[in-house]
């Protein structure tokens, strides 16, 4: 079952890129990636309906806080990458009737970020804004609701980390390394150069470092609690 729900992913995906060609191509292309590629309704609603949060950060952070074991997220990330792929190719050949007779803007593009900064400084950035995206995944959910706030402002609550640079040309992370390398692979037919493979390891090990914050500030109560 656990296979089952994660595959999932390339619907999910195909949900995020229609729904970018609503927003600005700025908000695409430019400042936040991630507002489409990781965004907390789509995200939410198919925890609602299926299950967990279908991120990969996510899910490194909750089995952090012991809700899954290792050997699980060993099987889900595979699923994860071949699932975004799998997504990126279908949408590129849906596309591409369109983007023969109409324009090329409307293609599957990769999301290539400076390679200006030095890379350990990239790869700071993406752990530190990661760990907050799954914090803020994970915690504000019950925090609107404690509140009576309508989860439906999570996300604009959540746009500074959109918006936060990652690279020195000011674009945000897409929290999603999945989805950044699929892009990549099937657009490109290449894979990820090393100097942006801090946009591909930093989300991954920014839910490492949420989990672990998540484990210390808000950790689940015990089993026997629950089942009291």
């Amino acid at each position: 079952s656990t296979i089952i729900f994660e595959s999932l992913g390339p619907i999910q995906a195909l949900l995020r890129w229609s729904i970018a060609w609503l927003l600005p191509s700025k908000v695409l292309l430019l400042k936040a990636p991630g507002f489409v590629f990781s965004s907390p309704w789509l995200l939410y609603f198919i925890r609602d309906h299926f299950g967990p949060i279908p991120n990969v950060p996510t899910r490194i952070s909750e089995m952090m806080l012991g809700r899954m074991s290792p050997r699980e997220l060993v099987v889900i990330l595979p699923v994860h990458f071949i699932g975004s792929v799998i997504s990126a190719f279908i949408l590129r050949v849906i596309l591409s009737p369109f983007t023969f007779f109409l324009s090329d803007s409307i293609d599957v593009h990769p999301i290539v970020y400076s390679d200006r900064n030095p890379w350990l400084v990239d790869l700071t950035a993406e752990i530190l804004v990661t760990a907050a995206f799954t914090v803020s995944i994970l915690v504000l959910p019950e925090l609107f609701k404690l509140n009576s706030i309508p989860r439906v402002f999570i996300p604009f609550a959540m746009y500074p980390l959109f918006s936060y640079s990652v690279d020195i040309q000011g674009m945000g992370s897409i929290f999603s390394p999945s989805a950044f390398y699929a892009l990549q692979c099937v657009t490109r037919y290449e894979e990820v150069s090393f100097r942006q493979k801090s946009h591909l390891f930093g989300p991954v090990l920014g839910g490492v470092l949420g989990g672990y914050v998540m484990s210390v500030f808000f950790p689940d109560p015990p089993k026997e609690d629950v089942r009291n």
